[in-house]
């Protein structure tokens, strides 16, 4: 009987707890992987996202894992708050590229909109303005992005 060559599972985590389940290792121990050590990478690669849970992405092709955190909208704001201190347009286009597998909406406009709105969660502005107003003045046509 051949053995499948890849597997691919995105699922999320949270730092700090244990990783390798009973579901999670019966998945890739037919990989050749230890399910101890890949849960301890894991845990290593995500545990810069203290109490935060994370989407990882982790592919396994011939006998090697790779581990892929994908970020959270807020946590790339927070981020850009962190570095910068304050929030442009410009940042908000970057967030929106990095997220655009994530992000639902069909137009650009929108894929904007839904990041301004986690601006809005983070009490943030964008140039000076609040995230609601905005949102409003991107809705009207007043700017553009």
């Amino acid at each position: 009987q051949q053995q499948p060559q890849e597997f691919h599972m995105t699922f999320k985590a949270r730092a700090g707890r244990n990783i390798a389940g009973q579901s999670f290792a019966s998945k890739v121990t037919k990989f050749g992987i230890k399910p101890k050590q890949l849960g301890d990478d894991i845990s290593k690669k995500i545990s810069g996202f203290p109490g935060i849970k994370v989407h990882t992405s982790i592919k396994i092709a011939n006998k090697k894992a790779n581990i892929e955190i994908i970020p959270s909208t807020s946590h790339l704001l927070k981020d850009i708050l962190r570095t910068k201190g304050s929030i442009s347009k410009k940042d908000i286009l970057d967030v929106v590229g990095k997220m655009k597998n994530k992000l639902k909406a069909k137009t650009l406009e929108g894929n904007v909109l839904q990041v301004l709105g986690t601006c809005m969660s983070l009490e943030t502005a964008i140039e000076g303005i609040k995230a609601k107003e905005m949102i409003k003045k991107v809705k009207s046509g007043e700017i553009k992005f």
